[in-house]
């Protein structure tokens, strides 16, 4: 939803893999909004970055570990705000990096919405739950009623 929400792993990646990553997310279409990696899926080659146990250590350490309550996320600070982001953050600066300049950024006027307001929401071709809409009573009814369906087939 917000232009930042992918950003904050771009300072670490930069330092461990270069300035080109940089260079090459910005040269990405659409590198003003942010990124979803779970909505855009992975790329695995990326990983092939981490195969050291060297690298697999800082990819461990390059992480803060906290305890994050979605519910309270509103308004906190961007440095208690970037713990949540932080997974996302790196699978999607390292899809984008990595893309051959071919992400792409799905918009509102592709039929695409993400955003809070869950009217507006129904309204897309997919529906993306972001921040605390994943605990209001629509989703969880969404949850709800899948699970029952899932386990009538069992």
């Amino acid at each position: 939803m917000f232009s930042d929400v992918d950003k904050p792993m771009m300072g670490k990646l930069v330092e461990k893999l270069g300035a080109e990553i940089y260079d090459e997310y910005y040269r990405c279409f659409g590198n003003l909004y942010a990124g979803n990696s779970g909505f855009m899926g992975f790329n695995n080659s990326t990983m092939k970055l981490f195969t050291t146990v060297e690298d697999f250590k800082w990819l461990i350490d390059s992480f803060i570990y906290k305890r994050w309550d979605h519910l309270t996320m509103q308004g906190s600070t961007w440095d208690t705000y970037k713990v949540l982001l932080q997974e996302q953050s790196l699978l999607s600066v390292l899809n984008r990096a990595y893309s051959d300049q071919k992400h792409i950024i799905l918009l509102p006027t592709d039929g695409y919405m993400l955003t809070t307001d869950i009217e507006l929401m129904k309204k897309s071709r997919v529906m993306h739950f972001v921040s605390t809409t994943k605990y209001e009573e629509y989703y969880l009814g969404l949850i709800d009623t899948k699970y029952n369906n899932l386990k009538k087939l069992s």
